[in-house]
């Protein structure tokens, strides 16, 4: 149990901070100093806009003024709406030049060939505040602002890609690599130097305090390991109910089914004591018996790759301890990002953009196969750096 908790208030507190413009215009400055890319709001095109409170933000390089790419917002919740949080892409980047481009010249740019590419587009669609809410009037809790974060790493990766074919263009890559840039971009919601830049107080302009984001942390942090577990078992249940099937090779997914493969699971160590004891086990077993897999929406839409979730938290953790951590805003680390690892979508094995971005160890062998290094994950579990999950 722990002994101290934060404030109750904390998170209604740090909404004071967040306005949708104000993490946008802090999302441009923090762009601009790790990325080399400005994103600037900028006034829709006749016919463009699809709602009207979608807003375009135009994506360019900082120092040539080269457009690279539109990212539009659709962030306040509307009725007959998505109801999630998701990037969608509208147009990949890709070349249009006859010639064959060289993927591997030039920062952000075109090859050698003077190949030209069309500019690629992508929309968040969100649902931040409350119904009948708008872009201007809409205020962000700090988990949203993880959650526009998140977004925003795969609008980057889209908008920052450089491949020559559009089906291998940005998030257009393997199960395995596809959530690591979200996940890398969501620390940048808990370090305080670019909180600083997408906070500004509602009435003083003060950006958030260390302390408030500390406490937010400490909240975070509180059940991490739990939560860990759970998606350790929504992984494993994922995989081994797609491996199911009869004679015919039809799957066939009953709750009996599932709950065996979770006890199973539990059984095998998914509690700190073996199978547990006590209340523990008896909570376990009352948790198997409830029908949980009929809100464990992923088992269609990802069939057995929702692994790839953990996959990713495991890599960009080691990203953001390589590369970030000692100075989240320094500009090297985002270049070298972009370079090693957005640029080439799903052009290049992502075992080898990983190990080119974390060197040859980065990735170990398991069970026939290849997994990251979990030393870095590890390290912010037991320190509570950072709220794993």
């Amino acid at each position: 149990r722990p002994t101290s908790s934060p404030s109750s208030s904390s998170s209604s507190s740090a909404s004071n901070y967040f306005s949708m413009r104000g993490v946008v215009e802090g999302v441009s400055r923090l762009a601009e100093r790790v990325f080399g890319v400005t994103l600037t709001l900028t006034s829709m095109l006749p016919g463009e806009a699809w709602c009207d409170d979608a807003r375009k933000v135009s994506v360019n390089d900082a120092s040539t003024g080269e457009p690279l790419g539109v990212v539009y917002l659709d962030v306040a919740p509307r009725p007959g709406k998505f109801p999630h949080a998701a990037h969608f892409v509208v147009r990949c980047s890709r070349s249009v030049s006859k010639k064959k481009m060289n993927t591997l010249v030039g920062p952000l740019g075109d090859g050698e060939d003077g190949a030209e590419r069309t500019l690629p587009s992508v929309a968040l669609v969100c649902n931040f505040g409350s119904p009948g809410g708008s872009f201007d009037s809409t205020r962000l809790t700090h988990s949203e602002v993880e959650t526009f974060m998140h977004e925003l790493g795969h609008a980057m990766h889209s908008v920052l890609s450089r491949t020559e074919y559009q089906h291998l263009s940005g998030t257009r890559c393997a199960a395995d690599l596809v959530e690591v840039p979200s996940h890398v971009f969501e620390y940048f919601a808990w370090d305080p130097d670019a909180v600083k830049l997408l906070s500004k107080h509602r009435v003083t302009g003060d950006p958030m305090p260390n302390e408030l984001l500390r406490s937010l942390k400490i909240n975070k942090d509180l059940f991490a390991a739990t939560d860990l577990r759970q998606q350790l078992v929504f992984a494993s249940v994922d995989l081994e109910t797609h491996a199911m099937g009869d004679d015919d090779g039809e799957i066939k997914i009953t709750h009996e089914s599932i709950r065996d493969i979770a006890a199973r699971l539990s059984e095998e160590g998914f509690f700190p004591n073996g199978a547990g004891s006590g209340a523990e086990k008896k909570n376990a077993n009352a948790e198997l018996d409830c029908a949980w897999e009929l809100r464990f929406g992923h088992v269609v839409g990802y069939a057995s790759t929702y692994y790839s979730y953990v996959y990713a938290r495991l890599i960009a953790a080691s990203i953001w301890e390589k590369h970030f951590a000692n100075g989240a805003l320094e500009p090297g680390a985002g270049r070298r990002l972009t370079e090693c690892l957005f640029k080439f979508g799903g052009a290049v094995a992502p075992e080898t953009l990983v190990r080119d971005l974390l060197g040859p160890t980065s990735l170990v062998d398991v069970a026939g196969g290849i997994a990251p290094d979990n030393a870095a994950a590890l390290r912010e579990l037991e320190n509570g750096e950072r709220g794993f999950f």
